[in-house]
């Protein structure tokens, strides 16, 4: 007769409950994309109180204007933003494709940097220990 299962990341190795370690890294792997995903895609605040759309189509879109306004200084868009429109000149597309890029490969870098802290973790509470937040 086996002993209860201790969690659902145990397996049963045919004498004991074994912990699989390998399934919960998964699990937690997954759960900080997710967590990145929606940090990465949430949007920013700037220090005025405007607020920049980071879903992946303004990341896009704002990024082809950045392209457009590095090749002409005199180019400025009509901007549908959070906060309704604005109208963006060549030096304010460039700063914010750059906050934006820089939130974005913020939120990356974060989890490159938790999912090497889940994969050197050798027990259920060090996994449960790491937290996007």
């Amino acid at each position: 007769m086996q002993p209860r299962k201790p969690s659902a990341y145990h397996i049963w190795d045919g004498s004991k409950w074994v912990l699989d370690l390998d399934k919960l890294k998964a699990e937690k792997r997954a759960k900080i994309s997710e967590a990145r995903w929606r940090a990465e895609t949430g949007g920013i605040t700037l220090p005025d109180g405007t607020v920049v759309k980071t879903d992946r189509e303004s990341q896009s879109l704002l990024m082809g204007a950045a392209l457009f306004a590095k090749e002409d200084p005199t180019y400025a868009v009509n901007w549908k933003g959070a906060n309704g429109w604005v109208t963006l000149d060549a030096s304010t597309i460039l700063q914010l494709a750059a906050a934006v890029r820089q939130h974005v490969q913020a939120c990356f870098d974060k989890e490159k940097q938790l999912t090497e802290k889940i994969m050197a973790a050798t027990s259920i509470e060090e996994l449960e220990a790491i937290k996007w937040g």
